[in-house]
């Protein structure tokens, strides 16, 4: 794989899910908690060290962003598509050769992996300049108060108080998904063409699986938010630090065994292909606890609220 995604994809993939929360804005990203490892750019080869562990248990599909090291240029240790019950992801790299990795305490040797021609290598990425793109229910931001302005404050930090990343000022644009499958795939055809450097999926279970399946289709890497482990199978420029629908199933039974064991448990549900696979693993993980589910109700996938 060029060392395009290998260099700027580890530094970047931490601040995506930054720039997708609600959570309140820092009023300062420098202080003592806001070391660098390193400020050369393993672009260009000029040495420096970068490093992103993440836990295997979270990354389940595409690529699962390990601990990298250049000792003289770029950047390496993505292992491709692979689930870790345990354990982090790692590799080493020398002069933007991909190394060893391992998933869940397997070997993954990534050395023969090649997403990207070479022509490919600076898409979305100039000398000064990193483009982003996302796709977002905006149509239902200000129901939560939210302008695509409040989505960029981390970048908006990054690129005043550090001059971006590795001296590229980063742009995120965003395009309405109506959180709806057919207009979000409308949506990231908007965001390719845009020709960004990593397209990016916010919340929606539903959005998110199709368009997935277009960012494969034309080779667009994606970062996106939590979605269904179901229908990942052999994606190759699509991953998520995330838990997927049926992590999430599994750990709110958890959290029901907890609290409510021995009361009557109820469930409601959106009317879903794409939440189902939720549902069923929290009913599977359920009965193995004994917990006592007494009703399931569903609510048609457009419906306005569930009150009824």
């Amino acid at each position: 794989m060029p060392r395009r995604h290998h260099a700027l994809a580890a530094l970047l993939v931490g601040a995506v899910l930054a720039a997708c929360s609600s959570a309140p804005a820092p009023q300062s990203l420098t202080g003592p908690d806001a070391a660098s490892t390193g400020s050369a750019d393993p672009t260009t080869g000029d040495g420096g060290t970068t490093k992103g562990n993440a836990p295997a248990t979270t990354s389940t599909t595409g690529q699962v962003p390990g601990s990298t090291t250049s000792s003289s240029g770029g950047t390496a240790g993505f292992t491709s598509g692979a689930t870790g019950s345990s354990g982090t992801t790692s590799g080493t790299a020398t002069s933007g050769t991909a190394g060893t990795g391992t998933t869940g305490g397997d070997p993954v040797d990534t050395s023969s992996v090649h997403l990207f021609t070479a022509k490919e290598d600076r898409i979305g990425i100039s000398k000064g300049a990193i483009t982003l793109c996302a796709h977002a229910a905006l149509t239902y931001a200000p129901a939560f108060h939210t302008e695509p302005s409040d989505l960029n404050v981390f970048w908006t930090a990054i690129n005043a108080e550090k001059g971006g990343v590795l001296g590229r000022k980063v742009t995120e644009s965003y395009e309405d998904d109506g959180y709806d499958p057919q207009k979000a795939v409308t949506a990231a055809k908007a965001c390719v063409a845009k020709k960004p450097f990593l397209m990016l999926g916010g919340i929606g279970f539903d959005q998110i699986p199709t368009v997935r399946n277009y960012a494969e289709s034309v080779h667009q890497l994606y970062v996106y938010h939590t979605a269904t482990v179901k229908g990942s199978a052999g994606n190759r420029y699509s991953f998520t630090p995330l838990p997927t629908v049926e992590q999430m199933g599994e750990g709110f039974a958890k959290l029901a065994a907890q609290k409510y064991k021995g009361k009557k448990i109820g469930i409601l549900e959106r009317d879903s292909a794409n939440w189902a696979p939720g549902v069923d693993a929290f009913k599977k993980l359920a009965k193995s606890y004994g917990l006592n589910i007494v009703d399931e109700e569903k609510a048609a996938a457009s419906a306005g609220n569930y009150t009824s």
